[in-house]
Parts: structure tokens; C-alpha cells; sequence
């Protein structure tokens, strides 16, 4: 029974290790979060600390590797810098067609044999202003890896 005891003991205190704030990144959270309007709920602040904090670190380690030579670009953490890759990518990177009406498209009759040398799409109006695509939601927000060029 001592020991059953013990390895629950050593299990939990490796648990709660793994999941340990860096204090000493705590003016750097803080100066980000103020940088980017985040606001958190008591019980999700953890987490996306810890997901942040990931993300710095992975951002670091890169850097340093590109200045070593390993690495043409460097990376820098940006608004998403509290999100994982798989958050990122449902919040980000999803195409929802929902809302077209895809009637209005034109359609290929096959008519075409040779390509035109030019195409101006926006001519077409196909091309929009390029706009911040910001989710406006206050404690759920997105993070990934994004190169700084």
C-alpha cells in the first residue's frame, strides 16, 4: 500500500510540474495580452498561458536555430500567440461556402483553347481589399506559428 501511495504521490507531483507557469515570462504575458485586448476567464487563463508559453518557447528556440544558419526566416509571436496549431486551423483556415450562392459563378463551357496571356481578376471582380479577418470573441482566441519575414 506505501508504495501505491508513493507512486500516486511522485505521479501527481510530475503531473503538476508539467503544467507550471514560467514566472519569469510574467510581465512578457501580461505586456501581450494588454498588446492585444485578451481577456480570459478565471478557468481558461491557465491553459492559454500554457499554450502561449509553448509558443514562445517554440518561437525562441527557432530564432536561435536561425541565427545559427539552420533557418532562412525568423518567427515572432503575434495575436494568435494563444492558440494551438489545431485551434488555429478550425478558427482560421475553415472555408464555409454556406453563404454563397453558387449559381452566380461563372461556369467552364469548354470553349476556351488557349489560355489569355494576361488575367486581371480584379478587372473581373474577384479580388477584394485585403482585410484583417479577426474573430471578434473575447476569451476564445487563435495562435499558431506565423514566419516573420
Amino acid at each position: 500500500m506505501e508504495r501505491r501511495v508513493a507512486v500516486l504521490i511522485v505521479f501527481a507531483v510530475g503531473v503538476s510540474s508539467l503544467h507550471a507557469v514560467d514566472h519569469t515570462l510574467d510581465s512578457v504575458w501580461e505586456d501581450w495580452k494588454s498588446l492585444h485586448g485578451k481577456e480570459y476567464t478565471q478557468d481558461s487563463e491557465g491553459q492559454k498561458r500554457m499554450i502561449w508559453e509553448e509558443n514562445h518557447r517554440f518561437i525562441q528556440q527557432h530564432n536561435l536555430e536561425e541565427a545559427q544558419g539552420k533557418h532562412s526566416y525568423k518567427l515572432g509571436m503575434n495575436q494568435f500567440g494563444d492558440l494551438t496549431e489545431e485551434e488555429f486551423r478550425e478558427t482560421m483556415l475553415g472555408l464555409d461556402l454556406s453563404s454563397v450562392d453558387v449559381s452566380s459563378l461563372p461556369v467552364w463551357n469548354g470553349t476556351v483553347l488557349k489560355a489569355p496571356e494576361e488575367w486581371d481578376w480584379s478587372r473581373k471582380g474577384y479580388v477584394t481589399p485585403v482585410k484583417n479577418q479577426v474573430i471578434q470573441q473575447t476569451h476564445v482566441t487563435v495562435s499558431t506559428r506565423i514566419p516573420v519575414l
